[in-house]
């Protein structure tokens, strides 16, 4: 059986503790522009990482190596801050009338050729 164990880092979490704690999600306090969130997980899905380098390097440094960040970006997204740092690349983006959703994979070392 499949078992996720889910968290909700917020600078406000007080916002969805009647949405989402009866079904088991957990919320925290924490804000992605003070640091990393974790070292570990698989997923980081934020809004507008990709116009601050501090933001962006903290997700990365949230997820383990071959892991994703989602990013909800404006029209046009600018992805010059992914393309200038080593071990990630943007996979796939979603345009919308209003937004953009970006997609970024932080490469694992086993699949960064030598050369």
């Amino acid at each position: 059986m499949l078992s996720v164990d889910l968290t909700v880092h917020s600078n406000a979490p007080e916002n969805f503790n009647g949405l989402i704690e009866s079904i088991g999600i957990k919320t925290s306090a924490k804000d992605i522009s003070a640091g990393p969130l974790a070292s570990d997980l698989h997923l980081v899905i934020g809004s507008d990482l990709l116009t601050s380098d501090t933001k962006l390097r903290h997700a990365l440094d949230s997820v383990k190596p071959g892991a994703f960040v989602i990013s909800e970006e404006s029209i046009p997204a600018d992805e010059s801050l992914v393309s200038k740092l080593p071990g990630v690349a943007v996979v796939s983006k979603l345009l919308t009338e209003r937004r953009t959703f970006v997609l970024v994979r932080k490469v694992s070392q086993q699949n960064i050729g030598i050369s």
